[in-house]
């Protein structure tokens, strides 16, 4: 689980469900208390901020490659405070007083509290809890500006490495890597960026400099600067829609793959896989991107086959039973039927539900609604089904490192 993790570069965990949800259908016979017991007890899995800024499951080991291979990003954060009149000196200082206030966990409301002593400056809050909420945030007055306790963590990304902790409830803590991780070595950000980029290549390649860029969050000139030191590493590969660049070290192994087909998965919500890239078009046709990239950042669950999304899915839980409803774009093979009847079933195994049953919808039609991954709701809405079947069988055995290309 935790080599996964860093194989796929990173488990996208803003949806703490969704995350589960992609390590299990990696990772055949884990169980949700596997992952919060690495996330809690072993501490050999860290939640972070790191590509796109955006909070990720990483191996323990690797944090300070994410980390630090992405730290260019919050300097975006810093120069905004510097256009606002604070010197270099000031943001510095802000930024020490958070990270010195993370010598142990703490909460938002705690933080605040910190670094307001820390500043000598007013603890206050103001408007501002995120996704468009207006409730009144932790925060410290310092200087002309208010500054949410949650933001200044980003902030802190400019100079230090800060883990999300479990917590408590639904109430996350924050501390320093060095406080957190049992073994913390730190290494200098160049060295990062090197290593970031041969890990994405690795799980992403063929790929070009502008995906490279839109993956990290980082500027496009900065992002190739890494990508030109590591130019010597790589070979360029055609694959018959746009040419790439992969390690050359991988190139053979890369050559010589056979994958059984179908290779059959269900991905949830904002699973890493689909976005490696900034140019979709691989994966699925431009006409359907709006079906798996919804509004407002939203990435639909994905039926992926052979490596291309086919589809979209959600499951609605009502009582002991499950109903996982599938949404595909076009006609899909008994084969592949029979895929998804697997994947399912190991979808109710991780859950701990009773039986489940598949329900796929005849292409073209859509469901009514959209049932939010990791969410327990009555099964609506499955209309128009093209069949409908109880499967009740376990799911394939072995460890699925990652997911086929």
């Amino acid at each position: 689980m935790v080599a996964v993790a860093g194989d796929i570069g990173g488990v996208h965990a803003q949806l703490a469900s969704a995350a589960r949800l992609s390590l299990a259908t990696r990772v055949r016979g884990l169980a949700p208390a596997d992952v919060d017991r690495a996330l809690s007890r072993t501490r050999s899995l860290v939640k972070v901020w790191c590509m796109r800024r955006t909070l990720h499951v990483v191996p323990a080991k690797a944090v300070s490659i994410f980390v630090r291979g992405t730290s260019l990003r919050a300097d975006r954060d810093v120069g905004y405070v510097r256009r606002r009149g604070y010197s270099a000196a000031q943001v510095h200082r802000l930024a020490s007083a958070l990270l010195q206030s993370l010598d142990e966990e703490c909460t938002v409301d705690a933080i605040a509290d910190r670094v307001g002593v820390l500043l000598g400056a007013k603890r206050t809050s103001r408007p501002g809890g995120g996704w468009g909420s207006r409730r009144d945030v932790p925060a410290v007055g310092f200087g002309s500006l208010t500054f949410p306790a949650g933001w200044l963590l980003h902030l802190a990304g400019a100079y230090g490495v800060v883990c999300v902790t479990p917590g408590s409830g639904n109430v996350p803590k924050y501390i320093r890597a060095d406080a957190w991780i049992p073994h913390w070595e730190d290494v200098p950000v160049p060295q990062a960026e090197d290593d970031l980029l041969r890990r994405y290549l690795r799980v992403a390649g063929p790929a070009q400099l502008r995906d490279f860029a839109w993956w990290t969050g980082l500027r496009l000139r900065d992002a190739a600067r890494v990508w030109s030191r590591l130019l010597p590493e790589m070979a360029g590969v055609d694959t018959g829609e746009q040419r790439g660049w992969v390690l050359a070290s991988d190139l053979s192994a890369l050559e010589s793959a056979r994958l059984p087909s179908p290779s059959v998965r269900l991905l949830p919500y904002f699973d890493s896989y689909v976005l490696q890239h900034e140019d979709k078009t691989a994966l699925l046709p431009r006409s359907l991107h709006h079906r798996l990239y919804r509004p407002q950042g939203w990435i639909a669950p994905a039926l992926l086959v052979d490596g291309r999304v086919v589809g979209v899915w959600s499951y609605a839980a009502a009582g002991p039973s499950t109903t996982v409803r599938v949404e595909p774009f076009g006609p899909l093979s008994s084969s592949i039927i029979d895929g998804i009847e697997r994947e399912a079933d190991e979808l109710g195994r991780f859950l701990g539900r009773g039986p489940v049953t598949t329900a796929l919808l005849r292409p073209g039609t859509r469901a009514r609604s959209s049932v939010d991954v990791g969410r327990t709701a009555e099964a609506k809405g499955v209309g128009a089904l093209a069949g409908s079947r109880g499967t009740g069988r376990g799911g394939p055995d072995g460890a699925h490192r990652a997911v086929s290309h």
